[in-house]
């Protein structure tokens, strides 16, 4: 019998190497602790579910994401990095988004190279799988029109109905899990759910 699909949105992955580039610059057990009361529910549930896959994956469940994901997390690394070079330069917060594009040269080669590091490394993971991306220009057009999806989340959540998932992992509330229009629509061909509840029904004891 063929395993169950779950497709992992951007946002689950991206958060998930934010805390690891936050952890490993603290270098003790209680620098690392501090690190999970700084930040929220969403970034902590995420990097354990997705610490949960690589080191445990599950019999049952194939977790796949695709390249578009993969472009995604690029771009919100490079937005993190360049934010963080502002903040420390003291940029105005009100001149962030009119100077933002200007601080991608400032950048250095090695920040550059960790971006992509990263990013690579994911990609190599095991148990996540790369599926084909489908257009299906149909589907995608009653997504954003119908629906009210992005076009790259009306791409990722077209991909992931017509590789037949079973499941669409994301932490977007206003998008997916507070759209009740979309969720009774696609209802009896995929489940969507948030990290937390990806955790209970995929890992009964979690690793941490």
């Amino acid at each position: 019998m063929a395993k169950k699909l779950a497709f992992i949105d951007t946002n689950t992955l991206v958060r998930y190497i934010f805390y690891l580039f936050a952890e490993r610059i603290r270098t003790t057990d209680e620098a690392k602790k501090e690190l999970w009361k700084m930040y929220g529910t969403k970034v902590k549930s995420s990097y354990t579910l997705i610490l949960n896959i690589v080191k445990l994956g599950n019999k049952d469940i194939r977790f796949a994401t695709s390249n578009l994901v993969f472009s995604e997390i690029y771009c919100a690394l490079c937005d993190e990095a360049i934010c963080k070079k502002m903040w420390e330069d003291g940029v105005p917060l009100n001149s962030w988004k009119r100077l933002q594009e200007k601080f991608v040269k400032f950048l250095k080669d090695s920040e550059r190279e960790e971006i992509k590091n990263a990013v690579n490394e994911l990609k190599k993971e095991k148990n996540i799988y790369n599926i084909k991306e489908y257009y299906d220009f149909d589907l995608i057009s009653e997504l954003i029109l119908y629906f009210g999806l992005k076009t790259q989340d009306s791409i990722l959540f077209s991909t992931s109905l017509k590789n037949k998932c079973s499941y669409f992992i994301t932490s977007d509330e206003q998008d997916f899990h507070n759209n009740e229009k979309l969720i009774e629509k696609f209802k009896d061909k995929i489940t969507i759910l948030t990290p937390e509840e990806a955790i209970r029904r995929f890992f009964s004891k979690p690793k941490t």
